[in-house]
């Protein structure tokens, strides 16, 4: 398992904030399973791109909601952050997909709005599709994505992320069903 704490980011100003976004994630050491995995990085890295140009920053509106199509539930239960849309990404990357942007920044509004929660941490999970180490190491990867979006839109608590791979399977039938409920990202705090 892969695991790394994400400092908290100083203040962006939104004219130089992407680009010094950027020179920040091109020396942050990735971690050594992922520096094997040029191709795991670039994307991670293309994703997050992605989130910092076209997403919204938090606070901003939830967008209306399609014809039959549930609305947007994110809450705090327990130690859990618990949300009824999956976050979607590209396929076999770590690029956050455009779908995904009002759950995060509902999450970030959350966090904004529970002071007494001082740190979270995003946990990755894939399906048993795939080799073992490349799920290991697709998870962690798009658990720093979505760790390092939280933290480029303000998120002030500490953001910690973890891989698990196949792991933690919620669904072990040899079902496409199944391997969509097991390809997830997960949150969890701790409050004072």
């Amino acid at each position: 398992m892969f695991s790394r704490v994400i400092a908290p980011a100083p203040s962006l100003s939104t004219s130089s904030g992407p680009r010094r976004m950027l020179g920040r994630l091109r020396r942050t050491p990735m971690t050594t399973s992922l520096t094997a995995r040029p191709r795991l990085r670039r994307r991670t890295l293309l994703g997050l791109l992605g989130a910092l140009f076209s997403a919204s920053a938090c606070g901003a509106s939830t967008p209306p909601v399609a014809e039959g199509e549930e609305p947007l539930e994110v809450e705090l239960r327990g130690n859990r952050i618990v949300f009824n849309h999956q976050l979607q990404f590209g396929h076999d990357s770590a690029e956050i997909l455009e779908p995904s942007f009002p759950v995060l920044n509902r999450i970030c509004e959350l966090l904004g709005e529970h002071e007494e929660i001082f740190r979270v941490q995003v946990q990755g999970h894939t399906s048993v599709d795939g080799e073992v180490q490349h799920n290991q190491e697709l998870s962690a990867a798009r658990a720093e994505a979505v760790a390092e979006y939280l933290r480029s839109q303000g998120v002030t608590q500490e953001v910690t992320f973890q891989g698990y791979g196949e792991t933690y399977p919620i669904c072990r039938e040899e079902t496409d069903a199944c391997n969509e409920e097991n390809r997830r990202v997960e949150f969890f705090v701790d409050s004072r």
